[in-house]
């Protein structure tokens, strides 16, 4: 039989500054941590910007799942300072020989702005 691996991913969260209010159009990178080996799959990343809500959602279903994740939390207009954080996933529920199964994970960031 053949096939590949994979795995479904969902990180979600919410952007805010230290006032608790919701941050629009912050950039957030996600990125494989560390990258895959195989040159096909390096340095897959994506680019995702906040609603009014300071919202943001990033699904992976790609094959050969990925267990690490680096997001990086960014202002485009240089007010706020940046912030990352990295994220384990940990599939579960997989059914068959090649699904792993999904885990889904919340990464909130409250920015501070930048020293003048």
């Amino acid at each position: 039989e053949y096939g590949t691996p994979y795995a479904k991913y969902e990180i979600k969260g919410k952007v805010q500054n230290e006032a608790k209010q919701p941050l629009k159009g912050m950039r957030v990178i996600v990125k494989e941590n560390p990258p895959a080996a195989s040159s096909y799959y390096s340095g897959r990343k994506d680019t995702l910007y906040t609603k009014d809500t300071g919202e943001y959602a990033f699904k992976d279903g790609y094959a050969w799942p990925r267990m690490g994740y680096r997001i990086i939390c960014e202002d485009p207009a240089g007010v706020y300072k940046a912030d990352s954080v990295d994220v384990e996933m940990k599939p579960e529920g997989g059914e068959g020989n090649w699904y792993e199964g999904s885990d889904s994970k919340t990464v909130d960031f409250e920015l501070k702005k930048k020293e003048k």
